[in-house]
């Protein structure tokens, strides 16, 4: 689904990270990272406390020594958007080149339609911003995969011998990182047309960086970089089965994460919902799904309760006492859950916050944002959510599903307006480049339920 030859960004991303392992490791990057942590939530005697949950799920509020080291997504952005430009380019030569924008291009220069551009798209990225970021710091992941001992074991008869040693199994597995990239690129004769008096496209090279980056003032959400990101993240696993989307290259979806043996008997091919190596039709690493054979599944709200009750049943875990769960479904199963519930008061309001540790409840204070709940588990509603007869419908552990991140997002340009640089382009013009590497990584299944085929 990415915008750009994954070749071509691996290429450039790589020679941008080339020197970081060396660089994080240095006297310099320790001292400036153990000050940003002490600036940043310093707590006395050379600690700080952690804003967001580490690599390995520590969780926020916890106390550590500042020491300079990458701990969690906080750190990495310090990292990478402070002390890194303080020791290398933020410029970077790009070469790839898909459709310029050029003097000849309608709507960019035009006589008579002014600088204003309004945006009919919808470019909320709310599935992206609802998930968790922490710091890559390792690839691989441990998991005990059942108890050791057989079920209910452990009696003995008096004086008998002492019974046989056993130990849970421990499985690993690994993730690869996936480059997410979109690059635009303006001719410097239309750029130089901008600055003229006839009625023209303000700033084409801005323009279009805050578009892919953080938005124009008419997007809803944000730019078209996380909008593609949210997009990936709502990939149906029917539609990876049958080829209508290949997901190789982008982030894992929710719907392919939080899957289980009996959807590998639905979808059209067994392996499509397979992740990190487990064979899902082998029922290995599963998930909670309530489905019915892929016949239509009439949506009450007592499947809201069946996904509570089989995410209990399965890991132990209770949804209505854990900050950590919230519900996640489109608009149209949002409007049946208000339909079902509004009217019989089973739905109250619960203050959230979202950003980089993604969804918390009971922020403190008069901050975050009011959504609609269900025994005090958050609702949030998605455009990108997969869609049967009504959207599916997901119970979501935000501590066990997150986005691993690797590089956060990031932005090249060069040209001969950026740096008066043609060479790295080899023409006449600007290039800029958005990208993003990390993946959805699910330590948990059985904390995870969805419902599907809801009509």
């Amino acid at each position: 689904m990415s915008s750009i030859n994954q070749n071509d960004a691996y290429q450039l991303t790589k020679a941008q990270l080339s020197n970081h392992d060396d660089l994080m490791k240095s006297d310099a990057c320790q001292d400036y990272m153990k000050e940003r942590q002490l600036e940043r939530a310093g707590v006395g005697q050379g600690f700080y406390k952690l804003q967001a949950r580490t690599a390995s799920g520590e969780a926020p509020g916890s106390v550590t020594k500042a020491d300079g080291y990458i701990r969690t997504i906080y750190d990495m952005v310090d990292y990478y958007y402070g002390f890194v430009p303080e020791y290398m380019s933020e410029k970077s030569g790009v070469s790839k080149q898909d459709s310029a924008v050029v003097s000849s291009n309608d709507g960019y220069r035009n006589a008579v339609y002014g600088s204003e551009v309004f945006s009919l798209v919808n470019s909320e990225p709310n599935i992206f911003a609802l998930l968790e970021n922490r710091a890559w710091t390792k690839s691989g992941q441990r998991i005990i995969t059942s108890h050791g001992h057989a079920d209910g074991s452990g009696g003995i008869g008096e004086n008998a011998n002492v019974p046989d040693t056993d130990h849970p199994p421990i499985d690993e597995f690994e993730q690869d990182p996936e480059t997410i990239a979109h690059a635009f690129d303006v001719s410097q004769e239309k750029q130089l047309l901008s600055q003229t008096g006839d009625d023209d496209l303000d700033d084409p090279f801005d323009f279009l960086r805050r578009w892919y980056g953080q938005g124009t003032e008419h997007q809803t959400g944000m730019g078209e970089h996380p909008k593609h990101m949210n997009e990936q993240l709502g990939v149906k696993v029917d539609d990876i089965a049958d080829g209508t989307v290949d997901d190789s290259d982008d982030f894992h979806s929710i719907d392919k994460l939080i899957s289980n043996g009996a959807e590998s008997s639905i979808i059209s091919d067994e392996t499509a919902n397979d992740v990190y190596s487990f064979d899902r039709s082998n029922n290995e690493f599963e998930a909670n799904v309530l489905e019915n054979g892929g016949d239509p599944l009439t949506f009450t709200s007592d499947i809201m309760d069946d996904l509570i009750r089989l995410v209990k049943s399965n890991s132990g875990r209770n949804p209505v006492t854990d900050d950590n769960y919230f519900f996640l479904t489109n608009h149209d199963t949002y409007q049946r859950i208000e339909n079902e519930l509004g009217g019989k008061e089973r739905l109250s309001a619960e203050r959230v916050q979202v950003g980089l540790n993604g969804v918390q409840t009971q922020p403190g204070g008069d901050v975050g944002i009011t959504a609609q709940s269900y025994k005090q588990i958050p609702i949030f509603e998605s455009v990108d959510v997969p869609q049967d007869d009504l959207g599916r419908l997901y119970l979501v552990d935000s501590s066990t599903l997150f986005i691993k991140t690797l590089l956060p997002t990031q932005f090249y340009s060069t040209g001969t307006e950026v740096d008066a640089n043609p060479f790295a382009r080899d023409k006449m013009g600007n290039e800029g480049l958005y990208t993003t590497i990390g993946q959805t990584t699910l330590t948990n299944p059985a904390a995870h339920a969805k419902a599907r085929d809801l009509t």
